[in-house]
């Protein structure tokens, strides 16, 4: 099967969703299929084309980094003509441009299948929902998917499609996979890391909680380090080391060698990629408290993390201290994560091509 990929975020920043695609991408290909993807500044990442520039849009507390213009729009055009797809895959299809642009190109001359992922979760003011609703977007749409029931909810509200609930896929890490040392950053054998990953000054993400609460867990532990791991400008507190933007090999090293994860956001989550990939990595999580983080952390026995209150710096020092003194079963944590694994993700999406591939011939 070939199969083109809309990623409207750029590549030269990471994100859950460009991790998503990415993944996806190359375990299609480990299967015989062919997988082409369209994203803003893709150069360097096999079968990608770039749709141009991408400029940053602050919204539903983040920043979007996504291509705009009449570029953006001519590489749709083009990618769509050339690619003679047998499916196409949007990802975030409402999100300007090239989301939109995709869907109003009825997927090109061939009237290829659509397929659509919902990542977003959150809320629109009334008018923009009136705008989305009275785009034709819904019929163009052969299939829609949205990545938890939160994103399922938003999609709903905005263009009236329900789509089926398939999650992000991570790759699955060997049981027993030793950390590769990081050199100084990731310390010595033994010493407790706490690890932070993603763009750290977002103030949704929580990382001044996070802060707020270290003195206390260097109090405790004093030989607990904190490494962060993302775009963003570092601040100057004793005990925490900044790392930059980490590659995916990277980050799964740095996941691995931890003891913790933290994930102090506040709110406007769908998923929590990041968390799946740490239980993969059997390294404890301690996450806020959040319906949609819970959704994707438990099983029938429970969640597989120690969830807090997003805020309480002094809840988020203990939980972390906690963590650091006796992790949770990792073994558990490994299970939940293999729900989200590519060859569990993989066919359900496999499956979803299959059905309206069939639908169109």
């Amino acid at each position: 099967m070939r199969v083109g990929v809309v990623c409207p975020y750029s590549f030269a920043v990471p994100g859950g969703v460009q991790t998503h695609v990415l993944g996806f991408a190359s375990w299609l290909r480990e299967q015989g299929h062919s997988a082409h993807i369209l994203a803003p500044e893709a150069r360097g990442h096999p079968n990608a084309m770039s749709a141009g520039r991408a400029h940053g849009f602050r919204y539903n507390g983040s920043v979007a980094r996504v291509a705009v213009g009449p570029q953006a729009v001519c590489s749709v055009t083009v990618w769509l003509r050339l690619g003679r797809f047998d499916v196409v895959h949007v990802h975030e299809p409402l999100v300007p441009l090239l989301g939109l642009a995709t869907l109003l190109a009825a997927c090109g001359e061939r009237k290829s299948p659509l397929v659509a992922t919902f990542h977003a979760q959150g809320d629109d003011p009334a008018w923009l929902r009136r705008v989305l609703r009275g785009l034709p977007l819904r019929h163009r749409i052969a299939a829609s998917i949205a990545v938890s029931p939160y994103a399922a909810e938003l999609a709903n509200r905005r263009i009236g499609v329900v789509p089926r609930i398939i999650g992000n896929g991570i790759a699955l890490p060997a049981t027993g996979e030793g950390a590769a040392q990081m050199g100084s950053t990731t310390g010595e054998p033994g010493e407790p890391v706490v690890a932070f990953v993603g763009r750290f000054d977002e103030p949704r993400k929580g990382f001044s909680t996070l802060l707020q609460a270290w003195p206390s867990v260097r109090a405790a532990i004093p030989k607990a380090r904190l490494l962060v791991a993302g775009p963003g400008t570092p601040i100057d507190v004793s005990g925490v080391e900044y790392l930059g933007v980490l590659d995916g090999p990277e980050r799964d090293r740095l996941l691995t060698r931890a003891t913790v994860l933290a994930a102090p956001n506040t709110g406007q989550e769908s998923f929590g990629l990041v968390l799946v990939e740490a239980l993969a990595c059997a390294t404890a999580v301690v996450a806020s408290d959040l319906a949609e983080f819970r959704v994707t952390l438990s099983d029938t026995q429970g969640t597989a993390a120690t969830l807090v209150p997003p805020g309480d710096a002094t809840a988020w020092a203990d939980a972390v201290v906690a963590a650091l003194r006796q992790p949770p079963d990792a073994a558990r944590g490994r299970r939940i994560a293999t729900r989200y694994s590519w060859d569990a993700i993989g066919p359900q999406l496999l499956d979803v091509y299959h059905r309206v591939a069939s639908a169109s011939d």
